[in-house]
């Protein structure tokens, strides 16, 4: 006999607890419908385990069987990211569970926590994953796994899993947690229904997605012609009769330095530390990627050097696509940078939106390209 323990819709407090624990308080089941703890979804003919405990000495990459990692679980989408394999032969030896198309994997560390897909890939024995994902294999009749990852990827799921992570440096959930995590259940034909309706939903938003890209490709186009037209004194009517070097317009030109790893704080600290994925290609700085600070101390002596103030103008100097410029905002009173970005500080001759504009124009960044020299598998 199959094995479904179903907590079906009434008013008793054992019901009351369950929607309490998965952030249901308000929400009233339709009839027909069941709150279900995840291990309680698997029949004896199913799976509900964690992935295997493949260390690196174990690997071949010329091995026949895939392992799949953290890396390949999206939320909500296989990404296909890995590239690991063992042997067909120390998967025997590790007693590996192999993968199947449609089974559930959750990944059991961040980012985010309790994230799931759907294994999408062909094959028998073919893949085997890593002990931080946990694999759900319903394999009955009252559950549709698509339904089952939708609702795993919910807020209230998600919630309720980060209510039961632990760990310190590294958070994670238990497989032995995460199985009494419930969500809600409906009739199967409902569930197929819910599916159908989320599928569609996704597809207008990745349309729009689509269309988002090309206008953002577009808004560059224009954004480029508007330069070129700038710089050729189109706006203004205006001719230029000679240039000017930078040098002679900026107080100092240089660029920043990396401190040891040690000393570069995440997240939070005294002074911030400018990375090249902080610029960008209009301006502006985003400080909101992986944001790492220096301490006082290292901001005044090693990287005392490249301190970087409110209205400098930075760029790339290393890497490709060139042509990343931001202007430094006031945020904070002063930053620093790595070596990778050269700062410019105008002097009163030069406005700083100007120069920024004009170090944005592909006329500049090709000119700029022509004179870059391969390094170390680096453009500089």
């Amino acid at each position: 006999m199959k094995r479904l323990i179903l907590s079906v819709r009434s008013s008793n407090n054992s019901q009351n607890a369950g929607k309490r624990r998965m952030g249901l308080q308000r929400l009233d089941l339709p009839k027909g419908w069941a709150v279900a703890k995840l291990y309680e979804l698997v029949s004896p003919e199913g799976l509900f385990c964690d992935g295997d405990w493949v260390e690196s000495k174990d690997q071949d990459p010329h091995g026949d069987i895939r392992l799949i990692q953290l890396a390949d679980v999206g939320d909500g989408r296989f990404l296909d990211k890995s590239n690991r394999f063992l042997t067909k032969i120390k998967a025997e030896q590790l007693r590996c569970t192999y993968l199947k198309k449609g089974d559930i994997l959750i990944a059991r560390m961040p980012a985010p926590l309790g994230r799931a897909t759907l294994f999408p890939l062909e094959g028998e024995e073919l893949y085997v994953t890593v002990v931080d994902i946990a694999i759900i294999r319903p394999d009955n009749d009252y559950v549709s796994n698509k339904y089952c990852c939708y609702m795993i990827n919910a807020l209230a799921t998600r919630n309720a899993i980060a209510e039961l992570q632990s760990g310190t440096t590294r958070k994670r959930i238990a497989r032995t947690k995460l199985e009494t995590i419930t969500i809600p259940l409906p009739p199967l034909a409902e569930q197929h229904r819910i599916v159908a309706k989320i599928d569609a939903l996704f597809s207008k938003l990745d349309k729009g997605v689509e269309t988002l890209q090309i206008i953002r490709q577009q808004l560059r186009t224009y954004r480029q012609a508007v330069l070129k037209w700038a710089f050729e004194g189109r706006l203004t009517g205006a001719s230029f009769s000679g240039t000017r070097k930078l040098e002679e317009l900026c107080f100092f030109i240089t660029k920043g330095t990396t401190p040891k790893k040690m000393d570069m704080i995440p997240m939070e600290g005294e002074i911030p530390f400018i990375k090249v994925y902080n610029l960008t290609f209009n301006g502006t700085l985003d400080f909101s990627i992986d944001p790492t600070f220096v301490t006082q101390d290292t901001h005044n002596g090693f990287l005392s050097r490249s301190k970087v103030f409110p209205s400098d103008v930075l760029m790339n100097i290393v890497g490709l696509p060139m042509g990343k410029v931001s202007i430094v905002p006031d945020k904070y009173s002063e930053w620093n940078i790595n070596q990778a970005i050269a700062r410019f500080r105008c002097n009163d001759e030069l406005n700083n939106r100007y120069l920024a504009h004009y170090l944005l124009c592909a006329s500049t960044i090709n000119a700029i390209s022509k004179k870059t020299k391969a390094t170390a598998g680096q453009f500089n």
